[in-house]
């Protein structure tokens, strides 16, 4: 997810940091330990790309889930995930755009609602990224923009005039809105006449071609309900943990998206309930939140994530810290109870 989304659900999250210093000494720290070598011997994802935050939300709040600390990357299905492919029939949300030039695919998804969501396609010349926002939110994210990039020539996009600009001569976005949405392509690999030509095939869908185009990681919200379960399988679950909450959410989501949202949830309720516990001295409650997060490194939704993002690596992290002097080493030390919440997504 990009940090677009992560910025709106922070500014109304009663958890996160307080400060702008322990905001930035967070970031440091979670990119430090996600760019930690791994002993396995397994591929590790940057977790930035282009001009991106290395961030993602993992957690539900008011409904909408986000990530943190993982670029959001295809994630092929495990052999028991529920998904139908081009059978199933997805919610008319979100904007629905394909790229209908030949040769370029859907790889990811993640619709939150209309105004939050991304999409990466590929083909032959590349890889392009859409993102849409809030439509107030456009002149921000175009002003924002234009301090890293040489601005190009206007260009249609879906019918609509959308600002060019070039990162480099191979790395362009354009920025357009739809009245309802801010929106936003980005692709690399291609000098930008192949991008103002590639742009110009962005067109709307059907719900039906919307749901064959989807991949295979897409997880509807008529599926959510079973992949969550499957998920939470054998987890032990914090005191009051909402899980229809969890399934409920009517969202489309990557596979590695959700499998964030469902673990950041079991993991921020147990530190929650650790440092409850540690406030009213109630060892005993501590010993058994202690002893649920430090099960994170048994989890197997976090050992099939562990392959294409750092997520994984950032919670287990935290639960060590739990269960040794509840600090956190990457740069700077923090203490886990101010740091947790930006970290996890809590």
């Amino acid at each position: 997810m990009t940090n677009d989304l992560l910025d709106t659900l922070r500014a109304h999250d009663p958890a996160r940091p307080r400060t702008a210093a322990v905001r930035s000494a967070t970031s440091d720290v979670v990119s430090r330990i996600a760019d930690t070598p791994r002993p396995a011997a397994r591929p590790a994802r940057a977790l930035s790309r282009g001009d991106r935050a290395p961030w993602a939300f993992g957690a539900v709040a008011a409904g909408l889930v986000a990530l943190l600390v993982v670029v959001v990357v295809r994630v092929a299905p495990a052999p028991n995930a529920v998904g139908d492919g081009g059978t199933q029939v997805f919610g008319d949300v979100g904007p629905h755009l394909l790229l209908t030039a030949e040769g370029w695919n859907l790889d990811r998804v993640d619709v939150q609602s209309d105004s939050f969501g991304e999409a990466t396609f590929s083909g032959p010349e590349g890889s392009m990224d859409l993102h849409w926002r809030p439509a107030e939110e456009h002149s921000g994210w175009l002003a924002d923009r234009r301090t890293s990039t040489t601005p190009l020539d206007q260009i249609v996009v879906d019918g609509r005039q959308a600002d060019l600009m070039a990162y480099a001569a191979t790395d362009h976005t354009a920025l357009w809105t739809d009245d309802v949405r801010s929106l936003e392509l980005r692709g690399g690999g291609m000098d930008a006449e192949a991008f103002t030509a590639l742009a110009a095939s962005l067109a709307p869908a059907t719900p039906e071609e919307w749901s064959a185009a989807l991949p295979d990681s897409a997880i509807s919200p008529s599926q959510r309900g079973t992949v969550v379960s499957q998920m939470l399988d054998g987890l032990p679950l914090p005191p009051g943990f909402d899980q229809a909450a969890l399934e409920g959410a009517e969202s489309t989501n990557d596979r590695y998206q959700l499998g964030a949202a469902v673990t950041g949830a079991v993991a921020c309720g147990w530190i929650e309930e650790w440092i409850a516990a540690r406030g009213v001295g109630d060892d005993t409650r501590a010993t058994t939140a202690r002893d649920a997060l430090a099960s994170a490194h048994g989890w197997p939704i976090l050992d099939e994530m562990s392959a294409e993002g750092a997520y994984p690596q950032v919670l287990r992290q935290y639960a060590d810290a739990v269960n040794a002097d509840g600090t956190i080493e990457g740069g700077t030390t923090l203490t886990v109870e101010e740091s947790y919440a930006a970290a996890l997504g809590c």
